[in-house]
C-alpha cells in the first residue's frame, strides 16, 4: 500500500541562527552541485526515452506500493514518494507517450534525477547566506517555504475514511441539482473511484502473486516454467526452448529477465475502460454523462507540450486531472492515491462548470463546516450545552456579530469559529501578499471575533439570551464559567502554519498585538476527539494546546503536536518556556496504524494519553459522578506528568498505610502534596488519607489542608484527593476542588 502518512521533509525551523545555518548546510550537502535547470532537462530526456504508461506503472507498482520481498522502510524503493510520481506523470504529458518498452530501474539514473529535481527546486527557492535566517525577513522566508514545501510534497489532509465521508456528506444536500446539471451524483462517483482504486490495487497484487512462484524457483527450467504457467496470454514454452535458456543463464539472470518482461503487463493494471467505470458506479447513470465527467478529469499525452516544466512543481495539472485519456478511449490512472489527496478538488472542479451549482456549493461548504463542528462537540462533550449561531451586540462598536458554536461544560466555555475559505493557488505557492491575506481570513479574523465575544461574556457573567437566525434564542448561563477556550476551525489543514502563530507574527504575516487561539482543521479535530477518552482529556488538550503554541518553540503540524501530547500531556515543566526547539515533525506516523486499520486490516489499538491506571480511574469516576467543578478537577489532574503521577501515588500509598496503622498526624504532615514548582500554570494537588472521620470533620480537614497549602504555595486553587483508609474505597473517597479567590482565567 502507498504510505498515507508521508510528510514533506521541510528544511528547518524554530531554531537559533547558528543551528539553522548548520541544518541548512547538512541538508544541502548532497545537492550542492545540482543545477535545477540541468537536472530537469536531463530528467525530461530520460522520461522521453521510455513508454510513458510502462514507466508510470512500474514506478508506481514498485515505488509507491510494497514490492515483493522488500521492506519499504529500508529499501531504496522507499525514496520514491507520491509527489515524485505526480511530477513524473506531468512530464510524460509533455510528450507523445511513446518510447522504448524497457523500464529504467527505480534506483537508477531516472530515480536519482527525480529526487534531484525535487530537492533542488525546493533549495533554490530558499538559498540563504549565513546571517539571513533570523529576524522578520528570515522567518518570513522560512514560512513561505513551509507553505511551498507543503504544496510540493505533503499529501493526504485526512485519513481515507474521513476523506470519503466528508466528500459524500459535503455534497449530499445538492445532489439533486448536481445530477440535474451533470447527470452524475457525487456520492456514487466517489464510491466508483474507491472501487476502481481497489480494483487497480487488486490487479497489481495479483500480478505480483503470479510472479512469486518464478521468484522462488530453484532452477532456470523451474523459473521459465513457472513464469509461463502463471502469466496470462503467454503460451507455455516447449522443453527445447527451456533447455536453450538454461544453457545461457543462471537462475538470478533468468528471474531478472522475466521480472523485467513482466512489467510490460503492468499498464493494464492501471487502465480503466468506460465499461469498468459504469460497472463500479453504484447508481444509475448514462454512459455519456459518466464519460463527460471522466474526460473532464483527464489529460492526453501532449496536452502539456507548451507548459512550463518549472511551474509544474507548485502547480501540477495532474492534481486536478489524474487520468490520462488513451487513444483507444480508455483511462490510465497511475497515482491511485490522488483520490485521497485531491478528490475534493476533482468534485469542486466538476460542479464549478455550472455557475448555479458553484454558488450553491460555496454556501454548502460553509454550512457543512459549522454542522460538522456542532456534531463533533456534541459527540465529544455529552451532556454539555451546545449553542449554534448566537447573535450578540458589541457595546463598544454597536455592531451585531454571530458566534458559530458555543459550548458550556461545567466551568469551561468553548467558542468555535468556523472558516471554510480555501487557500488559493498563489497562497499555496507562498506568494507573500496572497498568503498574508488568506492567513488573515483563516486565522486572524475568526480570532478577533471570538476575542470580542469573550470580552463581552467576561464583563457580564449572567444568564444571556442570544437571538439566532432560526428564531429560537440561545439561553446561555455563564455565571460559573472560569475558563474561556477559543478555537478556529478550518475546512482544510494549514499544516505547520496553523500551529505556530508566534512565528507568523514574527514574520509580519499577521499582526503581533493579538493572543491568537489554535487553528485546527475539522478532520484533525475529529481525530483528536476520537482518540482522547472522556470530556476532561478533550478539554485539557484544547486549553493546553493554546498555551503550548504561545509558550513553546517547535516544528510540527497538528497531528505531530497531538502525538506529543499523548506522550507528555504537554506537561514538560520549564522546557515549555525555555525557547529550546522541539522537533516533532513526523511524530504523527504513530497514529497511522490505528486510523489506517480499515485499509491495512490490522487490529491496531487506539492510542491513549499516557496515564497511570489510578489516574485514569479517578478521571472516569469524576466524569461518571460529575460533582460541582468536576471538569475543573479533571483538568487539574491531567496537569501532572506521568512520572509525577507515579511519584504522587507511591507517596500517597505510603501515607495511607501509615494512617491505617498509626492514625492521622495532627500537623498535616501526613498528606502528600504535589506542587509543580514553576510559576507558569502552577498546579497543586493534595493527597489526604484519613481514618474514620465523619463527613463534617473530614470536610474541615480538607479545607484546613487546602488553605494551608494554597497559602504556603501562593496559589488560588488546589485539588484534594481524600481516602478513608478504614473503608479503602477506590479510586477515592472524596475529591474536592478548593478556590481561594474568584478569578476568571482565560485561554
Amino acid at each position: 500500500m502507498p504510505n498515507f502518512g508521508e510528510q514533506a521533509q521541510l528544511p528547518f525551523g524554530g531554531m537559533s541562527q547558528d543551528a539553522a545555518v548548520k541544518a541548512f548546510r547538512e541538508m544541502t550537502e548532497l545537492y550542492d552541485n545540482i543545477d535545477f535547470e540541468a537536472a530537469l532537462h536531463d530528467l525530461r530526456a530520460e522520461v522521453a526515452k521510455t513508454n510513458s504508461t510502462l514507466l508510470l506503472a512500474s514506478f508506481v507498482a514498485y515505488g509507491l506500493m510494497k514490492p515483493l520481498g522488500v521492506d519499504p522502510e529500508t529499501s531504496p524503493y522507499d525514496s520514491i514518494l507520491q509527489h515524485h510520481i505526480e511530477l513524473l506523470q506531468a512530464l510524460t504529458l509533455m510528450g507523445s507517450g511513446t518510447g522504448e518498452l524497457v523500464v529504467p530501474p527505480i534506483e537508477g539514473k531516472l530515480g536519482v534525477l527525480l529526487r534531484q529535481v525535487d530537492m533542488s527546486a525546493m533549495l533554490r527557492r530558499f538559498n540563504p547566506m549565513e546571517g539571513e535566517l533570523s529576524g522578520e525577513e528570515g522567518t518570513r522566508l522560512f514560512l513561505q517555504e513551509v507553505m511551498r514545501g507543503r504544496t510540493q510534497a505533503v499529501r493526504n489532509w485526512a485519513y481515507p475514511q474521513q476523506i470519503i465521508r466528508i466528500l459524500i456528506d459535503l455534497f449530499a444536500p445538492i445532489e439533486t441539482e448536481i445530477e440535474r446539471a451533470l447527470g452524475i451524483q457525487v456520492r456514487h462517483l466517489v464510491r466508483m473511484f474507491v472501487s476502481l482504486e481497489e480494483e487497480c490495487t487488486r490487479r497489481v497484487n495479483a500480478h505480483n502473486d503470479r510472479l512469486r512462484p518464478m521468484l522462488q524457483a530453484k532452477s532456470v527450467a523451474e523459473v521459465f516454467t513457472a513464469y509461463y504457467r502463471e502469466m496470462p496470454n503467454l503460451v507455455s514454452l516447449d522443453l527445447e526452448t527451456v533447455q536453450e535458456f538454461e544453457r545461457g543463464m543462471d537462475v538470478e539472470t533468468a528471474q531478472a529477465a522475466l521480472f523485467s518482461h513482466s512489467q510490460l503487463l503492468l499498464p493494464e493494471a492501471f487502465t480503466i475502460s468506460l465499461e469498468d467505470a459504469l460497472g463500479a458506479y453504484p447508481g444509475v447513470v448514462e454512459s455519456d454523462a459518466l464519460k463527460r465527467a471522466l474526460d473532464a478529469l483527464s489529460k492526453r499525452f501532449g496536452d502539456l507540450t507548451d507548459a512550463n516544466p518549472e511551474h509544474i512543481i507548485l502547480s501540477n495539472p495532474v492534481w486536478t486531472h489524474p487520468f490520462i485519456l488513451l487513444d483507444d478511449g480508455r483511462y490510465f490512472w497511475p497515482v491511485l492515491t490522488l483520490l485521497y489527496a485531491f478528490g475534493l478538488h476533482w468534485m469542486e472542479g466538476l460542479v464549478a462548470c455550472d455557475k448555479s451549482l458553484k454558488a450553491q456549493y460555496e454556501q454548502r461548504r460553509a454550512l457543512y463546516l459549522e454542522e460538522e463542528a456542532v456534531r463533533l462537540v456534541q459527540t465529544a462533550f455529552p451532556g454539555a450545552q451546545v449553542f449554534r449561531g448566537s447573535l450578540w451586540n458589541d457595546p463598544v462598536s454597536g455592531k451585531t456579530y454571530e458566534n458559530d458554536v458555543l459550548v458550556v461544560i461545567d466551568t469551561f466555555l468553548v467558542l468555535l469559529e468556523a472558516k471554510s475559505a480555501r487557500l488559493n493557488e498563489a497562497a499555496r505557492r507562498g506568494a507573500p501578499g496572497s498568503l498574508k491575506t488568506k492567513l488573515k481570513e483563516l486565522i486572524v479574523e475568526p480570532a478577533e471575533q471570538s476575542e470580542r465575544f469573550v470580552e463581552f461574556l467576561r464583563a457580564k457573567p449572567c444568564t444571556h439570551q442570544f437571538p439566532t437566525k432560526q428564531g429560537v434564542p440561545n439561553k446561555v448561563n455563564t455565571t460559573a464559567v472560569r475558563h474561556f477556550v477559543r478555537i478556529n476551525v478550518t475546512f482544510e489543514s494549514l499544516s505547520y502554519l496553523g500551529t505556530r502563530h508566534p512565528e507568523l507574527q514574527k514574520a509580519g504575516l499577521i499582526k503581533a498585538d493579538k493572543v491568537l487561539p489554535p487553528t485546527i482543521a475539522i478532520a484533525e479535530l475529529e481525530m483528536v476527539f476520537e482518540v482522547l477518552d472522556g470530556v476532561c482529556q478533550k478539554l485539557h488538550y484544547l486549553v493546553r494546546r493554546a498555551e503550548f503554541e504561545r509558550n513553546a518553540v517547535y516544528l510540527g503540524d497538528e497531528c505531530d503536536l497531538f502525538v506529543y501530547y499523548l506522550d507528555t500531556g504537554f506537561n514538560i515543566g520549564q522546557q515549555e518556556f525555555s525557547g529550546e526547539p522541539l522537533f516533532l515533525w513526523t511524530l504523527s506516523k504513530a497514529l497511522d496504524p490505528y486510523f489506517m486499520r480499515s485499509v491495512t486490516g490490522e487490529n491496531a489499538p487506539k492510542p491513549q494519553l499516557r496515564l497511570t491506571p489510578w489516574w485514569r480511574d479517578m478521571l472516569a469516576q469524576i466524569e461518571a459522578r460529575r460533582p460541582p467543578a468536576w471538569a475543573e478537577v479533571g483538568y487539574t489532574l491531567l496537569s501532572l506528568a506521568h512520572n509525577d503521577q507515579l511519584a504522587f501515588e507511591a507517596d500517597f500509598r505510603f501515607r495511607c498505610e501509615a494512617v491505617r496503622r498509626h492514625g492521622m498526624a495532627s500537623d498535616l504532615g501526613g498528606v502528600t502534596v504535589f506542587d509543580s514548582g514553576f510559576s507558569q500554570g502552577r498546579v497543586v494537588i493534595i493527597g489526604m488519607p484519613y481514618k474514620g472521620q465523619e463527613r463534617e470533620e473530614r470536610n474541615d480537614l480538607i479545607y484546613a489542608a487546602g488553605e494551608h497549602v494554597m497559602e504556603k504555595a501562593g496559589v488560588d486553587k488546589c485539588i484534594v484527593i481524600g481516602l478513608d483508609v478504614e473503608r479503602d474505597e477506590y479510586p477515592y473517597s472524596v475529591l474536592a476542588c478548593l478556590f481561594s479567590v474568584d478569578d476568571l482565567p482565560s485561554v
